[in-house]
């Protein structure tokens, strides 16, 4: 009878440690830059700044624009990739197409987010057919020892001048 009280216990002390993790430990966007049009050919790097909250680290699985029912944007039809930005410097830029992404960006797939506020920067860039319309959000899967998690940040819409 004593074994199966120790049994009873350890599970409840690890299911409550389980929820303990879960819910007390997130990301949540917190800014997000722009501009207010962006021209065919040239590359936009937007930075969205992020709070981890918690005491463990988790790790980015994967990230990707959806559309406004949560599917992913394929990058054929609009050309973009994300990274982590270690500097948290890089706000809105414009930049030739040329314009090689800084040192400080890391590929954002299973990056380890070490510290609270980490910049999650989206390199895109449109040409004359890419629809912009159907952009809604940002999808990031993310981990926290290895529980899975998601999350969409609705982000505004891009006006794209093709003329």
């Amino acid at each position: 009878m004593q074994i199966k009280k120790r049994i009873g216990v350890s599970i409840f002390l690890i299911a409550m440690f389980i929820i303990f993790i879960r819910y007390t430990n997130d990301i949540h966007f917190v800014s997000q830059t722009g501009f207010d049009n962006y021209d065919v050919n040239r590359k936009y790097y937007l930075g969205f700044n992020m709070h981890k909250e918690g005491f463990i680290n988790c790790k980015i699985k994967n990230c990707w624009l959806v559309d406004k029912n949560g599917n992913r944007i394929k990058n054929e039809d609009i050309h973009y990739k994300f990274y982590i930005d270690e500097s948290k410097t890089t706000g809105a830029v414009s930049k030739e197409l040329s314009f090689k992404p800084k040192a400080s960006y890391k590929d954002i797939k299973n990056y380890a987010i070490k510290t609270d506020n980490p910049n999650l920067d989206l390199e895109i860039y449109f040409d004359k057919n890419s629809n912009t319309e159907f952009i809604q959000g940002i999808k990031i899967t993310y981990s926290f020892l290895g529980i899975p998690k998601s999350k969409i940040k609705k982000i505004e819409s891009f006006e794209v001048d093709k003329y």
